[in-house]
């Protein structure tokens, strides 16, 4: 089922990776992870303002404020607060409704910002056109040395319709952001986009693609992209029966751009035995070894979509590029921590200053008079001695996926576990030999040989009603050139280790 954005006075901008790196490669030698990175100090720079990126020189932070009139301009100011200044208020070219959310083009000449139609179909109020919901906003891009602006897209004004701005890639040759398609049952049903951005003979896209990756694609808001290209991260809820506000942390790696990664696994889904949070807005550090992103963990998410802006609580966190060693940054929601200042908060859009030492980030209170403050987080990074890990290699193979499924037949039940071998670079691996047991209501051995995606399936023998599930665990891959790394075995759903897996009962 396909889903729909709820209406909300607040943003979501969303999700995340792990690759090979052009300029700087994901290597113990020039990279930490978020263990590295220790909390400075908590600053706030303007208690009016929201959606904060950084010029690329560091010199400035663009944001956005809703003005007088109800409508969002693009502002920017120092990074100590200071010299704030409008960049769209009553531009004579644009339509001087919602424009906010900007993007900073690497170049530091150009922003990209969203920007409300001039006409459209009629809805309540100004919250569901806002930067945040992105219906029926265009991206426009502003050229900050003769102050010229130029839209570079034209949704449909009529239906549901829109757009939220993602990032651009690091040499300012490509954008991604997020195309609303429609709407459904929870929040809007939004497609990937991404397109050349080009410069002359004026700033324009072009070569738009669209992308719905995951088994169950629907609600999906980018984020930015991998160093090398090949990926980019974003928010998405990828599997039947997640709620959208138990979002995760997703990347999409181009070569299989049906496929989803997640890098949180708050699904909520009670199969994947896993909690439901809000996982979005996430950030790669100008590094390339960590992600900071808002989460509502511990708190859970709301009891419903209608209690969203009365019950969300979120904090920043901080995880390494595959999801590993996630932790907690603020703690605004915590009474015992200097953070706290008496109201609910919700941290969202964020952004790394340009030498990754720097955290920009919106919090929302949502009960308070003043709803909208932007805070700068100080973060100082600490590169330990790496312990050795498995050298990533083509010369290497380990499990890079395990699925579970079962059936019934006649008063037995059988599980079948498809596995998929890849070799260090992540490529499917052909010929390779998988031996495993089952256990736990289920026994005997099993192998199978991988095809050319590198996948091959294992079945159990008949299994008791009485049994509520079996185990099936790798015991060795076998192949005629390339060596098994057990420690490298991974599970990009989430539903197993990449040894071992759980398969419940039909």
């Amino acid at each position: 089922m396909r889903r729909h954005r709820f209406l909300l006075t607040f943003s979501f901008t969303i999700l995340i990776a792990v690759l090979g790196l052009a300029t700087l490669p994901l290597t113990d030698e020039v990279s930490a992870d978020a263990a590295d990175y220790t909390r400075g100090d908590l600053i706030l720079l303007t208690d009016d303002g929201g959606f904060p990126d950084w010029s690329p020189d560091g010199s400035k932070i663009y944001f956005s404020r809703v003005m007088e009139d109800g409508y969002y301009d693009v502002w920017r100011m120092n990074p100590d607060g200071t010299g704030q200044e409008c960049l769209t208020c009553g531009h004579p070219r644009l339509p001087n409704k919602h424009q906010g959310n900007p993007r900073v083009h690497p170049s530091g000449r150009y922003v990209v910002f969203q920007v409300e139609k001039a006409q459209h179909q009629f809805v309540i109020g100004k919250t569901l056109t806002s930067p945040g919901i992105g219906r029926y906003n265009d991206l426009w891009a502003l050229d900050l040395e003769t102050g010229e602006v130029y839209q570079l897209t034209d949704v449909s004004p009529e239906g549901v319709s829109g757009s939220i701005i993602g990032d651009f890639n690091r040499a300012g040759t490509k954008l991604l952001w997020t195309h609303i398609e429609g709407r459904t049952d929870e929040f809007d049903d939004m497609a990937l986009a991404v397109a050349d951005f080009v410069t002359t003979p004026v700033p324009h896209l072009e070569n738009i693609t669209y992308y719905n990756p995951g088994p169950d694609p629907g609600w999906m808001e980018a984020h930015g992209w991998g160093p090398d290209d090949t990926w980019i991260y974003f928010s998405c809820t990828p599997f039947a029966g997640m709620t959208d506000m138990s979002m995760d942390i997703c990347r999409m790696d181009f070569r299989n751009p049906t496929e989803v990664t997640r890098l949180t696994f708050t699904s909520g889904l009670k199969k994947k035995k896993e909690e439901a949070a809000w996982d979005e807005h996430a950030n790669l550090s100008p590094l390339n070894d960590a992600f900071v992103w808002m989460s509502s963990q511990p708190y859970g998410i709301p009891s419903s979509t209608s209690k969203i802006v009365n019950e969300l609580k979120a904090d920043l966190w901080i995880m390494d590029v595959n999801g590993g060693n996630p932790r907690r940054l603020t703690f605004f929601n915590d009474p015992g921590s200097p953070d706290y200042t008496g109201e609910r908060a919700i941290v969202s859009e964020n952004a790394w200053s340009p030498d990754g030492t720097q955290v920009v980030m919106r919090v929302q209170f949502r009960d308070s008079t003043k709803p909208n403050r932007i805070y700068l987080l100080r973060l100082n990074r600490e590169v330990a001695t790496p312990s050795p890990t498995p050298e990533p290699s083509t010369e290497t193979m380990h499990i890079g996926d395990l699925d579970g499924t079962s059936y019934n037949w006649r008063n037995k039940w059988y599980a079948k576990v498809t596995i998929t071998v890849h070799d260090g670079q992540e490529w499917p691996v052909t010929g390779a030999t998988v031996s495993g047991t089952w256990g736990d209501g289920a026994s005997g051995t099993a192998s199978c040989t991988t095809d050319q995606q590198g996948r091959c399936s294992v079945t159990s023998a008949a299994i008791r009603k009485k049994s509520g599930s079996v185990i099936f665990r790798v015991e060795r891959v076998e192949h005629a050139t390339l060596g098994y790394v057990p420690d490298m075995n991974h599970d990009p759903d989430g539903d197993s280790d990449g040894t071992e897996i759980i398969v419940e009962k039909p």
